[in-house]
């Protein structure tokens, strides 16, 4: 079973995503918790068991780039999937440079969703 971190700072956005997820029909992933903002997903990470970290980029504070820095260098080994409603090469080469395993442009489809957890 794997176990994922939503975050995401708009509600109806994450709300969607929640249930794409939910919904995939990939019942080896369960979402275990949701986050609005980078620094209150890292709190959060700190005490649960995460697998899958899937974040926004862009959001208020430091932004999904700071906390996904901050999961490679205390757990390596998680699964890190970048969101975005912003087609911009700069944050692709970040993303690239950090080792995001991939990085989504909102909205996100269920099959996108679906195809990438099967791939995991």
């Amino acid at each position: 079973m794997y176990n994922i971190l939503l975050v995401e700072d708009e509600p109806s956005v994450l709300k969607n995503l929640k249930m794409k997820i939910e919904s995939s029909g990939v019942h080896s992933f369960q979402i275990i918790e949701t986050a609005y903002t980078a620094e209150e997903a890292w709190k959060k990470l700190k005490s649960l068991s995460v697998d899958v970290v899937i974040s926004d980029i862009r959001m208020p504070g430091l932004g999904g780039l700071w906390l996904f820095e901050q999961v490679r260098c205390s757990f390596p080994d998680m699964i890190c999937i970048a969101l975005s409603a912003y087609c911009e090469f700069e944050y692709l080469q970040q993303c690239i440079r950090i080792g995001i395993e991939d990085y989504f442009l909102k909205p996100v489809s269920l099959e996108q969703v679906k195809e990438k957890l099967l791939s995991l």
